[in-house]
């Protein structure tokens, strides 16, 4: 089997991947012969599931397994008619028929066919058929589908049933359940803001990682491209500035602790998004950003259903020839024109790293070459671009596999549902590889009569990553090579300078030589297991309420290796820097071992937690009551430990660390300073205990009005807080009103409306503060040669939690037919206490305290819109969402020292009635006549550069905008043909600024990668035409800055993509028992349709674009 695998990827790598620049359509009709090796490969790829369940069997208790698949064998043989149970034998009819809406005769799809009597079930394909094999050549079927009347009728066999189901018109999503995390509520009669996506909406987009599936298919969420945020998500805007912006993650009714990627997406059932506090307040203090749940699938009543995934994922090269920069004549000639004015003081150290260039520059002004021989040397690197070598030999296209595997099915006694997967992810640099596998058994049994359930869920998944650690991706100098004409590897000048290098005695010292080509090989590997054991038991008590009670226990290893070996420059680098040589006898000492080093990292955590909790369902007449009580327990430890081996051996695993002395300073072999040697040892520890009271409840009355509301009280054991501080109360109140219910409505075309209202408390906390004086280890030593500690937390005794009042109101409407569908919510968030900087008394001996000290405040709205155009046997639907955000800050008591501050860090001390992530900008004026900025100091223009930065006066600042979007949304288009479907998204982000890159002269030695260098000032009349500034030595870093962080750089972000596309074929096999199969081709981030800038930018990836996807698959159940 592993032989196979292995042909695969041999197959892959004749048909050399790495030499295609782009991964495009055509590139996949061409190579046809691997997609047909390689989409099968869910068989090919059982080896790696069956080696994720001995490794998962190493870590679970055996018994525990056994227990379980005694239970799966002996359900799965009573589900099997046995010779002697008299099914065998008896006559088998078939059954069959279509099934269509009463409305226009629209064949629907996914409609539940029953068969009570032999407790048969299957759903309608694509074109409204079913098929089923019955024994009784009578009886009676049923037919069910959400937002239609269920249908009862008498069979005949061998007679087709034509079967119209009648809409349910006055009832909005009337079977859709919302899942909380701790209950499950029919949308109905929820008074709060829900965004649910289904696993189809899910399973649209083609990705290893959970996240990456919601974007643009939730309303209200943005993904974050300001790489200023803290969080790559936020729900409805930010409510906290220096606390988690992450929105809490819920898994299976258990806030998740792991890493995102080490869950299996094709095992999720469906994710429900909370935003608002009636919906998210149950979840108390950690649902201030909103809530995520997610819910896996289950076993199901059912015959074994299997189901099988496959996917390859083609990414393109990125184009690192998009960002401008220097070329190598330019950067040469300013070299040249730098070398000439003295630029290179460090040049007679006699080790600094110098160019090529500088270097010849130098030994002709000392005449050892001569002028020929310099022009010769700058006319053949003038030719040379060393990002071909980089394009060539580093970046390739990035290649993905996914497989799954699952089966699931059951009794009224046990249902079960099983899965393995593995993913295989090769990178768009060589030698970056990720795996995943994971695996996944949920059983529940239902006994005394269905009296009382138990459940057991057993997650488990393995990844492994390898990658280069420090891979060559940027030129030093833009005329740097990998290789001469003929493959030969070049070394280029990384930390000492060529001529340096060459003096040495290789006899003594290792080969100091940097060659970017020797680098290649993947010198880390970073192993995780993590696995979830989650039980519940449910008992009812008496009718309508029952007793529940659930454990998770949740832990992860994980394991970061850099083995750097003694051939890699970073040994030799730092054995040599250490190499001792006494210049009177010559003799040779290695203060660090010659051999390879090894930094080995680990981190652990476990989460414990439980619940208890009591459920009450009861209708009295016109009256329903729906409530739960309960208690949590959560105990979250982690700890992580850092190691360095120094002459580690791989073979013997052992290392010379007992023989070296860490607490000595060494000088340096060049230069003039003494350092110890780096030990790298540390160890880190949390540990973070929640116990929390609960309760939420909704009333009921004439299916018409809804009233909810929730309270909770959660407890911390916050570092020195008083005891009566570490609790906070959260609560919330809700109310729906079915406004279409009244006799007073007689709108027809809008027959369902609902209004909804909800206002409560969330919370937030910043866990890096706390109530006592807290101090860190400084790094190296003080200025009178001892250790040292910084104050890092004075004391506080009042810290407390943050908190977060939601108010939210919405109404939902449909048409008549269902035609179109809506959701309008405004909702306005005011956040209190929140953790920010704060100025003390200069005597205190600290000049500020981070504490409860800050204010804001965020508004908006969210539309979804949902549109059925055409519904024939041509089908188009429309699905738009619009949201508006604003954020402000209300109160922050600390302020930055300058304007320079604010310009380059607002965020840090946010200024007061501005967003949070405000972008300012210094007022950038039209050049003078020499080609100098001009800017405003104190309301006046000046170019006083310094004193323009370092004042304090920020009315002197334009106000540019916000960094992150405030309009933003999709517009996706459905089309349905038969069984094919054709779909695309499009989104849109607006409102919000960048700010472009431009030239910064005083970094170009360092950073020639930048731009503007040709539309430079470079003499009178000039400044008619560009707003660049000429470049003047010696460098004015204040000049600069004005020109970096003028207004003049700072651009709309606005802009329209295609985000996706998604074409898919379904149909049914039925030689191979193949119930349904679909094939797909799915396309990502194909391009941009609008941009806002005149510069051709992507705002979302300004530097380098976003690499293209195109995956294609097949997805069968059998």
């Amino acid at each position: 089997m592993k032989s196979s695998i292995l042909k695969i990827e041999n197959v892959r790598n004749d048909y050399a991947l790495q030499e295609h620049d782009q991964a495009t359509v055509s590139y996949i009709k061409i190579h046809w012969k691997l997609v047909l090796w390689i989409l099968p490969s869910p068989m090919l790829h059982a080896f790696n599931i069956l080696i994720c369940l001995l490794k998962a069997i190493k870590v679970i208790a055996i018994s525990c397994i056994m227990i379980i698949a005694v239970f799966h064998s002996l359900c799965l043989s009573a589900q099997t008619p046995r010779k002697d149970s008299g099914v065998n034998g008896q006559v088998k009819y078939e059954l069959n028929g279509v099934v269509v809406s009463s409305n226009d005769g629209t064949p629907l799809q996914g409609v539940s066919v029953r068969v009570e009597a032999e407790n048969l079930q299957v759903k309608t394909s694509k074109d409204g058929k079913f098929k089923l094999t019955v024994y009784n050549k009578s009886g009676k079927i049923r037919f069910s589908s959400i937002g239609f009347k269920s249908h009862e009728l008498n069979y005949t066999a061998g007679v087709s049933l034509t079967v119209k189901l009648i809409p349910e018109d006055n009832q909005l999503d009337e079977v859709e359940v919302l899942s909380t995390g701790y209950q499950k509520i029919p949308k109905e009669r929820a008074t709060g803001s829900f965004v649910q996506i289904d696993n189809e909406l899910l399973n649209r987009t083609v990705s290893t990682n959970v996240l990456d599936r919601l974007e643009g298919v939730t309303n209200g969420l943005v993904f974050n491209k300001n790489p200023e945020s803290k969080s790559p998500i936020t729900i409805r805007g930010n409510s906290t500035i220096y606390g988690n912006q992450m929105p809490l993650i819920v898994l299976d009714n258990f806030p998740y602790e792991g890493a995102l990627s080490s869950i299996n997406p094709n095992d999720i059932e469906s994710i429900t998004v909370l935003k608002d506090a009636a919906a998210a307040s149950i979840w108390g203090i950690r649902a201030g950003n909103g809530v995520i749940v997610i819910n896996t699938k289950r076993g199901t009543n059912q015959k074994p259903r299997v189901t099988v995934l496959s996917n390859l994922n083609l990414s393109q090269k990125p184009n690192i020839f998009y960002r401008p920069q220097l070329s190598s004549k330019e950067y040469i000639a300013m070299e040249t024109s730098l070398f000439e004015k003295g630029y290179f003081w460090n040049i007679s150290d006699g080790f600094s790293p110098i160019s090529p260039i500088v270097a010849m520059l130098q030994q002709r002004k000392m005449g050892l070459i001569s002028p020929a021989d310099s022009v010769t040397l700058v006319d053949r690197l003038s030719t040379y671009d060393g990002r071909h070598d980089i394009a060539k030999n580093v970046y390739k296209s990035g290649f993905n596999q996914q497989y799954s595997t699952s089966v699931r099915g059951g009794s009224d006694v046990h249902t079960y549902f099983l899965s393995g997967g593995y993913d295989r992810n090769s990178g768009n640099v060589v030698n970056q590889l990720d795996e995943r596998h994971t695996f996944t058994a949920k059983n529940t049994f239902s006994i005394w009569k269905g009296r009382v359930t138990l459940s057991s869920d057993i997650y488990f998944t393995d990844s492994k990553n390898t990658a280069i650690m420090d891979p060559y991706l940027t030129p030093r100098y833009p005329y740097d090579r990998m290789y001469d004409d003929f493959g030969v590897a070049l070394k280029t000048v990384k930390d000492l300078r060529f001529s340096f290098i060459d003096a040495i005695d290789n006899e003594k010292m290792l080969d100091w030589s940097y060659f970017p080509a020797h680098e290649l090989d993947a010198n880390r590997a970073i192993r995780g297991t993590d696995y979830r054991l989650n039980h519940q038991l449910v008992v009812e008590i008496v009718k309508g309420l029952n007793f529940s009670g659930e454990y998770l226990f949740q832990k992860g290893l994980h394991k970061n290796n850099r083995h750097y070996l003694l051939q890699s420059y970073f040994t030799r680098n730092l054995i040599n820097s250490f190499t001792q040589i006494d210049p009177n006898t010559d003799l040779v000492r290695h203060p660090i071992p010659v051999g390879g080093i090894l930094d080995d990292d680990h981190s652990q955590y476990i989460n414990r937690s439980g619940r208890a909790q009591l459920n009450l369902d009861k209708s009295l007449g016109r009256h329903e009551i729906h409530a739960l009580a309960g208690y949590e327990l959560r105990d979250y430890s982690s700890h992580s430990s850092t190691d360095r081996r120094y002459g580690y051996d791989e073979e013997t695993m052992i290392s010379g660390n007992n023989a070296m002395d860490f607490s000595k300073e060494f000088p340096q072999y060049y230069g003039f300073r003494n350092s110890r040697i780096p030990g790298r040892i540390a160890n880190r520890g949390t540990i973070d205990r929640n116990r929390s009271l609960y309760f939420n409840g909704s009333y009921t009355y004439n299916s018409r009005y809804t009233l909810s509301i929730s309270a909770r009280r959660d407890e911390s054991n916050l570092f020195g807080v008083k005891s009566n501080q570490k609790g906070v109360p959260l609560w919330s109140i809700g109310g729906l009103w079915k406004f279409s219910d009244e006799n007073f409505y007689h709108f027809n075309t809008i027959p369902v409306v609902r209004l909804r209202a909800s206002y409560g408390y969330n919370g937030n906390i910043d866990k890096s503060v706390s109530a006592y004086l807290t101090t860190l280890a400084g790094t190296g030593i003080n200025g009178f040669g001892n250790n040292y500690l910084v104050i890092s937390n004075p004391p506080n005794s009042s810290l407390r939690w943050e908190k977060v009042g939601i108010g939210n109101i919405g109404a939902d409407f449909e048409t008549a037919s269902r035609r179109m569908s809506g959701t309008v919510e405004y909702y306005h968030k005011s956040s209190s206490d929140l953790i920010a900087n704060s100025p003390l008394a200069p005597q205190t001996g600290v000049l500020s305290l981070k504490g409860n000290a800050a204010d804001m405040m965020t508004t908006g709205w969210d539309v979804t819109l949902n549109s059925r155009n055409l519904i024939n046997n041509f089908k188009w639907e429309t699905s738009m969402l619009l949201s508006w955000v604003k954020d402000e800050i209300t109160n922050y008591k600390g302020r930055q020292k300058n304007n320079f501050d604010i310009v380059t860090g607002n965020f840090i001390n946010p200024l007061e009635g501005y967003p949070l992530y405000a972008l300012f900008s210094f007022p950038y004026l039209p050049l003078d006549a020499s080609g100098n900025p001009t800017g405003i100091l104190d309301g006046k223009e000046s170019q006083n550069y310094s004193g323009i930065m370092t004042n304090a006066n920020s009315e002197d600042l334009v106000y540019s905008g916000t960094a992150t979007p405030t309009f933003f949304g999709s517009l996706m288009n459905t089309f349905r043909y038969k069984n094919f479907d054709l779909s695309f998204n499009i989104t849109f982000k607006s409102g919000h600024k960048y700010r472009r890159q431009s030239i910064v002269y005083s970094e170009l030695l360092t950073n020639y990668m930048q731009a503007d260098y040709g539309n430079r000032w470079l003499k009178a009349g000039d400044e008619l035409k560009t707003d660049v500034p000429a470049m003047m030595y010696p460098f004015d870093t204040n000049r600069e800055s004005l020109y970096k962080y003028g207004s003049r750089l700072v651009e709309d972000a606005s802009s329209v993509r295609l985000k996706d596309i998604r074409l898919s074929y379904t149909g049914i096999f039925n030689k191979i028992s193949i119930r349904e199969y679909q094939l797909f081709f799915y396309a990502n981030n194909i391009g941009m349709l609008w941009k806002a800038n005149k510069h051709g930018q992507d705002p979302d990836s300004p530097l380098v674009p976003i690499p293209r996807n195109y995956a294609i698959g097949i997805n069968a159940n059998f």
